[in-house]
């Protein structure tokens, strides 16, 4: 094996050697006429005395020390005021500019991210989830991996974020809010025939006739029950919907027609039948699983195994939840129509629901796609896998029964929504400026 040859180039090193030394040179002179000088001084000091003309500092004038005036403090600038409801989101992801897609909005372009996060928490973890990317991707260092994840974040945070702003979502609001709407003249008349039922008692036989006044009237539920085969179906698909969606009714003659089929309960009694008959329907549907068809191909038998282990992660889940309801023992809310709260009963658990506590929607987990306990029990992850999801969930929940669900919580949360939509519209203002 030969070795690697060298090769010098003389004139290059000589040429470099000669610059250096011409740097070089200045410093070298400099440094021996100093210690000349130095050499001069001590020569001609008195022995045991410094050489001053070298060694002694300059005179310098020292003026009376003033006490400094001190600076009037300078009063920083108003952060810009955000109406009640909306989120405080990264500066960064706030400074984001978008367009609102309504064609009647004054605003149209460059307007501030922040009129677009989503209330949905499904969609709004999506949108959490894109902005965290973002900002991540801004501390990248390598700028082509930066620019990369950047423009990656910023497809999905567009993506994830609402079509039309704040202001224009608040004006169709309150457009649907009119009394002269169809929507909203269907949802009055529905509730005019609620009220008829007041003094009257619940016939569900569960909650021990719960008698409705002028609070527990907003838990009165239409149960199709024997009729449920009469179901109104949803445009486009095989599921079907109760009275309360008026907007699936071609007009009100044709969803009073509905309400007639309907029994009136109370949550709580619709929430028990509802799901004994859920019960029964699956265990018909696991008893036909069951059985081995004849000729049943390898695909077909895999399908069916497969839907038999989903079936069992399910039950394994609610099974778990129930457990941890009968654990409590009572619904949680002290305004409950049961002195105490009303008690689980074996059986019966369906009827109490964990609800989230207020300001802890936004702890729902993000796996659950934002139904929290309802979808991480129903959906085909085994027990081993949910549980800890499950735990955690638990922490940011209260159990209420399916009454004190619908009272105290599901309408609540609607009323602090429309308080906040009304404040927002009161405001001077036609959008939410960047902070």
């Amino acid at each position: 094996m030969k070795r690697p040859q060298f090769r010098i180039c003389i004139p290059q090193v000589a040429k470099r050697f000669k610059n250096f030394a011409a740097k070089l040179l200045p410093m070298a002179m400099n440094a021996a006429s100093l210690g000349h000088e130095i050499n001069e001084a001590e020569r001609a000091a008195p022995a045991g005395e410094p050489p001053l003309a070298v060694y002694a500092a300059p005179e310098i004038d020292v003026a009376p020390q003033v006490p400094p005036v001190p600076e009037a403090p300078v009063e920083a600038p108003e952060a810009p005021e955000v109406p009640e409801g909306v989120p405080k989101l990264h500066p960064i992801i706030a400074a984001l500019r978008h367009s609102c897609q309504h064609g009647r909005c004054a605003r149209g372009r460059d307007v501030s991210m922040l009129n677009f996060y989503p209330a949905e928490v499904a969609r709004r973890i999506k949108f959490d989830d894109a902005a965290a990317a973002y900002v991540a991707a801004g501390a990248l260092r390598n700028s082509t991996s930066r620019d990369k994840a950047l423009a990656q974040a910023r497809s999905a945070l567009y993506k994830a974020a609402l079509s039309d702003c704040l202001p224009c979502r608040d004006v169709k609001w309150l457009a649907r809010t009119d009394p002269k709407k169809e929507t909203k003249l269907r949802k009055d008349l529905l509730a005019v025939w609620r009220r008829k039922h007041l003094g009257t008692k619940c016939v569900g036989g569960h909650c021990g006739g719960l008698l409705f006044n002028e609070i527990l009237i907003k838990c009165l539920e239409l149960d199709h029950a024997d009729n449920a085969h009469l179901k109104k179906k949803r445009k486009g698909g095989t599921s079907t919907c109760g009275p309360t969606e008026v907007k699936a009714f071609v007009d009100v003659a044709d969803m009073f027609r509905d309400v007639l089929k309907c029994t009136p309960k109370c949550a709580y009694c619709h929430r028990v039948d509802t799901n004994a008959e859920q019960r029964a329907q699956a265990a018909a549907e696991d008893l036909r699983r069951a059985t081995v068809p004849e000729g049943e191909s390898a695909d077909e038998r895999k399908s069916r195994e497969n839907a038999i282990r989903l079936r069992q992660n399910r039950v394994d889940k609610q099974d778990y939840i129930s457990g941890l309801k009968r654990a409590i023992g009572r619904c949680e809310e002290a305004s409950c129509d049961v002195p105490g709260g009303r008690l689980v009963v074996e059986g019966k658990e369906s009827g109490h629901d964990f609800a989230h506590l207020v300001g802890h929607e936004k702890h729902k987990h993000r796996s659950s796609g934002g139904d929290g306990m309802a979808r991480l029990a129903g959906d085909g992850a085994s027990l081993q896998h949910n549980k800890p999801l499950i735990d955690k969930e638990r922490t940011h929940c209260r159990l209420l029964c399916a009454n004190c669900h619908k009272i105290y919580d599901t309408d609540a949360f609607h009323a602090r929504r429309a308080e906040e939509r009304m404040a927002r519209l009161a405001l001077p203002r036609v959008c939410i400026p960047c902070p």
